[in-house]
């Protein structure tokens, strides 16, 4: 699964040392929040984790997911390679693509909502 991760500046996580191009493996159980590598699926949700001025971010494939999910888009897994460094521009743009591409499929198709209120409201 593609996703984005944060680090500390010197490509730091929960003591472990991460690089672009390296894959990590955590033995065991994995528990959201608890026990793990953690990534998120929504770019602008790592800024959430991560202070954007001081941190580095980066784009992963994440292997062995676990189906726990968090109320926003942070997952956690047993095996992470980071793929390429990503720069807080290049976040927020992914993160606005992200959004819209969700949005793109909850207004189209077979299964499509489209809800508005109010005197003047049109469908």
């Amino acid at each position: 699964m593609r996703g984005f991760k944060g680090f500390d500046k010197n490509w730091k996580c929960n003591g472990l040392q991460y690089e672009v191009s390296k894959t990590i493996t955590h033995e065991g159980e994995t528990k959201l929040f608890e026990k793990g590598l953690h990534f998120c699926e929504n770019p602008l949700d790592v800024i959430r984790y991560y202070e954007p001025i001081n941190s580095k971010f980066a784009e992963v494939d994440a292997d062995s997911v676990n189906d726990q999910k968090s109320d926003d888009s942070k997952r956690v897994c047993g095996k992470i390679t980071v793929s390429a460094e990503v720069k807080l521009s290049a976040l927020i743009k992914a993160g606005v693509s992200w959004i819209m591409e969700r949005a793109k499929k909850a207004t189209s198709g077979d299964y499509a909502h489209s809800a508005t209120s109010g005197n003047s409201a049109h469908s």
